[in-house]
């Protein structure tokens, strides 16, 4: 087992950011998951990912292709159950999403004024077993979940919300919607709870109806039965009992300093045991697929043939050579940072911008092989490059057209350029005095009156950087402007 002080030595700065950003991931679908108003479902379909990860892992450690096979497609039959099992949840995650920033704040009313309404309100009917539905908005938009109702836009107050819901009023079986210290409209139909709640199951409707609401987005409901005389409340997809007024009215400033004070909620919100609690197992969570999956105790050795580049010689210099030989380096490292390497891409870049006339050795370390983080040059074969390097003279050398036939009496031939500058061995005995071209045919420059013909170097010389390979031969006839060249019959 490696120690925690190998492992942080063989992190990268990304590792640290991968992690953190699959911790993210996890904590985004463990809240969503906590939260989720699939019950049971949920909690199932969760235990059968952790048992599906557990036979992955096992599959993967003792290689058995079977299983992993299977594995692989019973993941996409996974995720289209998740897809299937939340589709709800899934729906509301994206109405949070589109709700961001959208958060109202109103403060024209004190701040426990809403509180206190509510609560005596919710107490008073209770007590006179008046039946009674409030839904309070949260965050999240909940227009799509509602139905009929009539407009008020009133000031919430005690005396309103009794008239409404006196059983003489035509609006008292629906529900009234709450925004801040506003009431906005009543006799609104809410949907029902995909499962009876167990404190409905003496009758009625408003129960259902409730929980019904907090199951599709994160309002807090209200729900006073008139058979029992008992509150309810229904938020984050629960319906509980509550036992006091007292009690009703912590649960009330816990939903209005989340949804309607959000300064005091920035701070708050974050230090929740709840979200401490996630936050730790998600962080866990990462950091076991990460060692798992990525972090590789065993150090891998690898051979490969890499080809040598010889960078800065300057132009004055050439290489007694055509071709640079290859060299085999042997490289360490994870698995996971042999994965990074492209092994297409490697190359020893060795720098000549001071030769030496004859051999040169130039030792090969690991500065000239260029290496993902992670991966270490063990050994290089060989270790010293020799490579030879001449230095080279510039002459301007002129030009002779070498001719198969030769001309017409009274024809002459003009070329451009008439000399080129050359580079030649500087230890060079003998310099050559002309520049040959290939042969030229007369019956085709005749034809075409001007060719574009290659030089022919000679052994041992090269052209100067930035001079053509060409020339242009011109064919005079007689009468024209004679300009004198150098044309000599191509040796049969």
């Amino acid at each position: 087992m490696p120690e925690i002080p190998s492992i942080l030595e063989g992190m990268r700065a990304a590792d640290l950011i991968d992690l953190l950003l699959v911790a993210s991931l996890f904590f985004i679908v463990l809240t969503w998951v906590r939260s989720a108003q699939s019950g049971s479902a949920a909690r199932r379909l969760m235990a059968l990912v952790v048992i599906y990860a557990l036979v992955y892992l096992a599959a993967d450690l003792f290689d058995l292709y079977l299983a992993q096979r299977v594995l692989g497609v019973l993941f996409f039959v996974l995720m289209i159950a998740l897809v299937v099992v939340f589709q709800s949840d899934i729906r509301r995650l994206l109405d949070r999403l589109g709700s961001l920033g959208a958060r109202r704040s109103p403060a024209a009313a004190p701040r426990n004024s809403p509180v206190h309404l509510l609560t005596e309100a919710a107490a008073h009917l209770a007590e006179e077993r008046i039946g009674a539905l409030i839904a309070i908005r949260g965050s999240e938009p909940w227009e799509s979940h509602l139905q009929g109702g009539i407009d008020l836009n009133g000031k919430l107050s005690r005396p309103l919300l009794y008239s409404i819901f006196n059983p003489e009023s035509p609006g008292h079986d629906g529900a009234v919607l709450i925004e801040g210290d506003r009431l906005t409209r009543f006799a609104v139909h809410l949907p029902l709870a995909r499962r009876t709640p167990p404190v409905s199951r003496s009758g009625g409707t408003r129960h259902a109806a409730g929980l019904g609401l907090a199951e599709e987005c994160d309002a807090f409901v209200i729900v006073v039965s008139e058979e029992r005389g008992t509150i309810s409340v229904a938020e984050r997809g629960e319906l509980t009992e509550v036992s006091s007024a007292a009690e009703l009215r912590e649960r009330l400033e816990g939903f209005w300093e989340a949804h309607y004070e959000p300064r005091r909620t920035g701070r708050r919100g974050w230090r929740t045991r709840r979200t401490i609690e996630t936050g730790t197992i998600s962080l866990g969570l990462a950091a076991l697929v990460w060692f798992l999956f990525v972090y590789s105790a065993d150090t891998a050795f690898r051979t490969y043939q890499v080809p040598v580049e010889v960078r800065n010689l300057p132009p004055d210099w050439k290489l007694n050579t055509d071709r640079v030989p290859s060299v085999r380096v042997t490289v360490s490292g994870s698995e996971p940072a042999f994965d990074r390497l492209d092994p297409s891409a490697m190359v020893v870049s060795v720098d000549l911008s001071r030769p030496q006339a004859g051999t040169n050795e130039l030792a090969i370390t690991d500065e000239n092989l260029s290496l993902p983080s992670g991966l270490q040059l063990v050994t290089t074969e060989p270790s010293v490059l020799r490579v030879e390097a001449v230095p080279q003279r510039r002459l301007v050398i002129p030009v002779q057209v070498r001719m198969e036939q030769p001309l017409p009496p009274g024809d002459s031939i003009r070329v451009e350029p008439g000399s080129v500058e050359v580079l030649v061995p500087a230890s060079g005995r003998t310099t050559p005095s002309s520049i040959p071209t290939e042969p030229v045919s007369p019956s085709i420059l005749a034809e075409q009156g001007r060719l574009q013909v290659p030089l022919v170097l000679p052994e041992g010389a090269q052209l100067a950087p930035g001079i053509d390979s060409q020339v242009e031969v011109q064919l005079m006839r007689s009468g024209a402007a004679r300009i004198p060249s150098q044309a000599t019959p191509a040796p049969p």
